[in-house]
């Protein structure tokens, strides 16, 4: 599961009684390649969960990258 297609994917559940508006949107998110959960009461909650996902598999993905090295 290191490809793009998992290392970017979510997973969002929403409780039945979610209304799509900032207040009310209420589930639950996992990301797909790392399977860290959690909780979300607000859409800036949720958002700020795929953020903070996405920029460690980008730093992850960067440090996995074989460096350069001057001859």
């Amino acid at each position: 599961m290191g490809g793009w297609q998992y290392s970017n994917s979510f997973v969002i559940q929403f409780q039945a009684e979610t209304e799509v508006e900032p207040n009310t949107l209420m589930g639950r998110i996992e990301h797909v390649a790392s399977n860290r959960t959690t909780h979300f009461n607000t859409l800036e909650e949720l958002l700020t969960f795929v953020n903070q996902v996405l920029r460690k598999a980008q730093e992850e993905q960067q440090q996995s990258k074989p460096t350069a090295r001057n001859s």
